[in-house]
């Protein structure tokens, strides 16, 4: 089925879904033009370039990466009010405000079993996951939001697709702009970093606890502050960065028995 075809077969429900409308956003100054999906080209943040920094497993650059037509094809649904009021809802505890304006909720794009959250071999199944990208400025930012965690993927268009030096130069500016305060590093807290090389490509982790989370036991040792993980809705913040992308794995910390979400609840119905 051409994607046309689809197109029309939804547009009576959602329109945005696949058709990119920018939308204008005004400033102290001058009005922002935001693209959205599809409409967003980026030259970091494509397959190609991200097949070459071979340290990057394939399900990472599925989760950084715009879908091709026809996987969103197969797997777009459209998704009850509930489950966007879910997602819009781990959205805006993690994500600045500036980057979720107020066309974000109509621009989500629903896909059922199509997710991954780590190797595919691991997974029960493929997740129900929402996606959205947008260009704001200089920055793209492409959003997945699953049961389980919020992966954000971030490109400087400034940047040419040139590569940082300074990683964690990079990653704590980058995580400045579109993360929300409390979930920046906590200048109490240590920076965990971890390098990898291939082909010439340096890839940078870099670890942190969210706000007010680390802090000491009775006898001195290192430990995480639960109730505070709660308040801030994740524990740390997984960093990734070969010096032109950013990416954030943040995984959901609702506290309680269960403490982290199941990645592969059912939350959409059949696919459209």
């Amino acid at each position: 089925m051409k994607i046309g075809n689809y197109i029309t077969r939804l547009v009576s429900i959602s329109v945005s879904l696949f058709v990119s409308i920018d939308t204008i956003s005004f400033g102290e100054d001058n009005p922002v033009i935001v693209r959205w999906n599809g409409d967003v080209q980026c030259q970091t943040l494509n397959r190609s370039r991200l097949n070459e920094v071979k340290v990057l497993p394939t399900w990472k650059i599925k989760q950084m990466t715009w879908p091709v037509e026809s996987d969103i094809a197969s797997h777009i649904v459209v998704a009850g009010p509930e489950a966007k009021s879910s997602c819009m809802k781990w959205l805006e505890r993690f994500v600045e405000k500036e980057y979720l304006s107020d066309e974000i909720e109509g621009h989500l794009i629903a896909l059922k079993n199509w997710g991954l959250i780590r190797e595919e071999a691991q997974q029960k199944r493929l997740c129900d996951v929402f996606i959205v990208r947008l260009k704001k400025g200089p920055l793209v930012v492409q959003m997945q939001e699953s049961p389980f965690n919020v992966v954000l993927s971030v490109a400087d268009e400034r940047l040419n697709a040139k590569r940082n030096p300074n990683h964690k130069e990079l990653a704590i500016d980058i995580a400045k702009h579109v993360l929300r305060e409390e979930l920046n590093p906590d200048p109490k807290s240590d920076l965990q970093a971890f390098s990898s090389s291939s082909n010439g490509i340096t890839v940078t982790k870099i670890i942190w606890l969210t706000k007010s989370v680390g802090t000491a036991d009775p006898n001195g040792k290192k430990c995480a502050n639960l109730s505070q993980a709660e308040k801030n809705g994740a524990i740390e913040v997984e960093t990734e960065t070969d010096g032109t992308f950013v990416r954030f794995d943040i995984v959901k910390y609702s506290g309680g028995p269960a403490a982290y979400l199941d990645p592969y609840v059912a939350r959409f119905g059949l696919s459209q």
